[in-house]
């Protein structure tokens, strides 16, 4: 199973995730996440339950209403 900090980095390389998070740039995805899930790093999302769990809704919300 992928860590959840590879996910995340992946994902930022998604242009329309990016567009979904309204970043412009891999950084910029990368600010609004950890921003969103109240972290510094995407490694945290590694260690923290409820940063993952934030992270993962997230995706979910990309995934079911915001990724078209």
């Amino acid at each position: 199973m992928a860590r959840t900090s590879f996910t995340a980095v992946k994902m930022g390389q998604n242009p329309a995730f990016r567009a979904y998070l309204g970043a412009d740039t891999e950084q910029g995805a990368r600010d609004a996440l950890c921003r969103r899930c109240g972290i510094q790093s995407r490694a945290e999302l590694d260690t923290n339950p409820d940063a993952a769990e934030r992270f993962h809704a997230i995706r979910r919300e990309f995934a079911y209403g915001g990724g078209d």
